[in-house]
């Protein structure tokens, strides 16, 4: 079974605590109203503060063992693709 690794749960907690910190709030609840798609946004939001707020590598190597997870069907991905948002994420080194 695919474990975290400390750097990764690092990762998954700087993650977390964007949606504890920022959600619910109201321009949550207003993404809610306007559709799934739009409420995605707000996982992008998280992994981008996750890798601002760690290190960019920690968080794609997070999202890369959640992908494994997914694609063994350990779990369901139940927010957007995670290959998007790996894609996201690699996007941010550019940046």
């Amino acid at each position: 079974m695919t474990r975290f690794n400390e750097k990764e749960q690092v990762a998954i907690l700087w993650h977390e605590y964007y949606h504890s910190r920022f959600f619910p709030s109201l321009r949550h609840v207003f993404r809610r109203v306007q559709g799934r798609n739009a409420t995605w946004t707000s996982e992008f939001e998280a992994d981008a503060f996750s890798a601002t707020k760690n290190s960019i590598d920690d968080c794609l190597s997070f999202l890369t063992q959640l992908k494994k997870l997914i694609k063994s069907r350990i779990i369901k991905n139940l927010g957007p693709r995670i290959e998007e948002r790996i894609r996201r994420v690699r996007k941010l080194e550019k940046e």
